[in-house]
């Protein structure tokens, strides 16, 4: 086949399902040797954004020695004028990955700043730590973006051989700080997390001091780390509180350990599970600890209600393996309310469907605490939308269930009693 012939018919096409039919009947068939892909890739300049959109998904998902002869072909497109041809040949180059270094590579060479940053973009997202020696040297630059985007992109291949020069870097120029900060907790080993804990003490500014406790959570594994932070908290400005929180509850749950806010900082928790961020709601819940009380609820309500199963189960869990029987019933009884007033009955059936994960490793008093409540919340509160969560309980405990429902029934009405003898 001609793919030159086939490929110029796209432009005879007159709708975008006769493009779509050619072209992909065309590549279907066609041998990918360097002639047809350099053809291919020259679909990229097509006026047609779904011809170009097409394209770079099938020249991203070539493999072997065709990924490679795709890359030589779309490296010349890092000098196109037009930005966004540019950047979808960066997202192709950066899709093929490894194969892609050879010929980005060369352009690193430019005297062009804004090239420059452009290609070390491409090579820091690539990740191969195998070409640091040529982004080292662009540290030096005098171009502040390009050494932003060389302190990336060394950060990102984790190159411990370069904190010296990050030390210096910051200590030299505000702008590059919080690029270093960034890059040091990517690095993550014991000299980067020193120089993190250096840079708290004596940092004023409280963006970057955010920015550096924040960094400490990305991979450091240091308890006596996540220790020193914990005794920040007290002394720290109400917005570095959170942070804090968020990277020592980050470090204890990698090493799996547990850090539990006093009495007088308990609040700080119910500030974070209210927060937008979700690791910082996940940072509020674990620093409850396992014992639940009642001033904990609407903090942990309003988590319950953002339908994470995972904080869910775990919430759940803490409930029923930790507190005790009358704190099960507490809870219980308190959440029903809470989903009641905020008319979020779905969310309540999903939560309450997690005790099948739960049940057998519950104790027997919590399984009779909650089976009680449930249903004595069924009669008092929602006699109209009480089926899904019955028939859960059946499930669990049909016995005991059964005998509940027979307790708290005599009051009922007969069409409600009714349409329990039709359920059971």
């Amino acid at each position: 086949m001609d793919i030159e012939t086939n490929l110029s018919l796209l432009k005879k096409c007159n709708s975008t399902d006769e493009k779509f039919e050619l072209l992909e009947s065309t590549l279907k068939v066609v041998k990918l040797d360097e002639k047809s892909i350099s053809k291919i890739v020259d679909l990229l300049n097509e006026p047609d954004t779904w011809i170009r959109d097409y394209i770079s998904r099938f020249l991203s998902e070539l493999k072997g020695e065709q990924a490679r002869l795709a890359a030589r072909c779309v490296s010349k497109f890092v000098l196109e004028e037009d930005l966004e041809i540019k950047n979808l040949a960066s997202d192709i180059l950066i899709r093929i990955g490894e194969p892609a270094v050879e010929y980005v590579l060369p352009y690193l060479k430019t005297d062009n700043p804004d090239l420059k940053k452009f290609v070390c973009d491409i090579l820091s997202t690539i990740g191969s730590i195998n070409i640091r020696e040529h982004i080292v040297p662009l540290l030096d630059e005098k171009d502040f973006n390009v050494v932003q985007s060389a302190i990336e992109a060394l950060g990102n291949y984790q190159d411990t051989s370069i904190i010296d020069k990050l030390l210096e870097i910051y200590n030299e120029n505000d702008v590059h700080k919080p690029f270093v900060i960034d890059a040091l907790g990517k690095i993550g080993d014991i000299q980067a997390m020193d120089c993190l804990l250096q840079f708290l003490d004596t940092e004023e500014d409280e963006f970057l001091q955010s920015a550096i406790i924040d960094s400490l959570s990305l991979n450091c594994d240091n308890m006596d780390i996540a220790k020193k932070l914990f005794d920040l908290i007290e002394v720290s400005a109400p917005e570095i509180q959170i942070i804090i929180l968020k990277t020592v509850s980050a470090i204890a749950f990698r090493l799996e350990e547990q850090i539990v806010l006093p009495d007088p900082l308990r609040h700080l928790s119910y500030r974070a599970l209210f927060d937008n961020d979700a690791d910082i709601r996940a940072a509020g819940l674990l620093a409850l600890g396992n014992e639940y009380r009642e001033d904990d609820f609407p903090s942990i309500f309003n988590e319950i209600f953002q339908d994470n199963p995972d904080t869910q189960s775990l919430i759940l869990q803490n409930l029923l393996y930790q507190n005790t029987p009358e704190t099960v019933k507490l809870f219980f009884k308190s959440f029903c309310k809470a989903v009641s007033v905020r008319s979020q009955v779905s969310c309540d059936i999903d939560f309450i469907s997690l005790l099948s994960y739960l049940w057998t490793e519950t104790p027997a008093e919590n399984k009779k605490a909650t089976i009680e409540i449930l249903i004595d919340t069924l009669f008092e509160c929602r006699q109209s939308d009480f089926e899904p969560t019955l028939d859960l309980l059946l499930k669990l405990d049909k016995n005991l269930t059964l005998e509940y429902v027979k307790q708290y029934s005599h009051d009922s009405s007969d069409d409600f009693k009714q349409i329990l003898n039709n359920l059971l």
